[in-house]
């Protein structure tokens, strides 16, 4: 019994410091602490990551650093989506849509460019995460991108090179 109360102790300890980091610590000293939020519980991380996304300068990197949390239904995948479609966070959320370890990583992304509302600037973003996929399923993928009219003219032919 005392070893399931050390380690709910100890996690209870790592997020209230983590916590205590968003409070007190400079850009530079959360961003150096980003990679160590993978020792907290994965939810408490997730939480910790949307926290930080609210600091400016910090947003892109944390987007990035959810990204292995980003299962499907979850609310750290909701970001990532809902930053497919923000003018300043587009490549972060494309960036990591595309590092998702998960498997469904290019079913996710095909769902996202068939929603027939997907905007202009959401298909730009899946674009550029099937570009940083680079699988030749992504590749297969950014080729009928190319084709689809909700898509600037411009966009689709630099979609065809």
């Amino acid at each position: 019994g005392s070893s399931v109360w050390r380690a709910v102790t100890e996690s209870t300890q790592k997020l209230a410091m983590f916590q205590a980091a968003l409070r007190y610590c400079s850009n530079g000293d959360l961003l150096r602490l980003i990679p160590a939020s993978q020792q907290l519980a994965p939810d408490d991380a997730a939480h910790w990551l949307q926290m930080l996304m609210r600091r400016p300068g910090l947003s892109s990197a944390a987007l990035l650093a959810i990204s292995p949390l980003a299962d499907a239904q979850s609310a750290s995948l909701e970001l990532i989506v809902a930053g497919l479609d923000d003018a300043m966070m587009w490549s972060s959320a494309a960036a990591a849509l595309a590092q998702r370890p998960q498997a469904d990583r290019l079913a996710l992304i095909a769902q996202l460019f068939a929603e027939p509302q997907a905007s202009p600037q959401r298909l730009k973003s899946l674009a550029l995460a099937l570009r940083l996929e680079g699988s030749p399923y992504a590749n297969q993928m950014l080729l009928a991108l190319s084709q689809d009219d909700r898509l600037p003219k411009a966009v689709r032919e630099e979609l065809g090179r």
